[in-house]
């Protein structure tokens, strides 16, 4: 090796950072053209909104409408 290295700088414009911005957020980035979810859970997903949601109390009347 004689030393010589090369970079690749990529050049990030606010108008580049507000359209990629806009595509993540669109539906289009989740739903194929077929109407079909494309951005699928594993079973991790699945069982975190379970545990999420489980109530381990037997007592259901503890719980209260949420405050806003």
């Amino acid at each position: 090796m004689d030393g010589d290295t090369v970079t690749s700088k990529s050049l990030y414009s606010i108008e580049a950072n507000n359209e990629l911005k806009n595509q993540i957020n669109s539906k289009r980035h989740y739903i194929s053209l077929g109407g079909l979810n494309i951005a699928k859970t594993t079973n991790e997903g699945m069982e975190c909104l379970y545990n999420l949601t489980m109530s381990l109390t037997q007592d259901e009347s503890k719980f209260t409408d949420p405050e806003f």
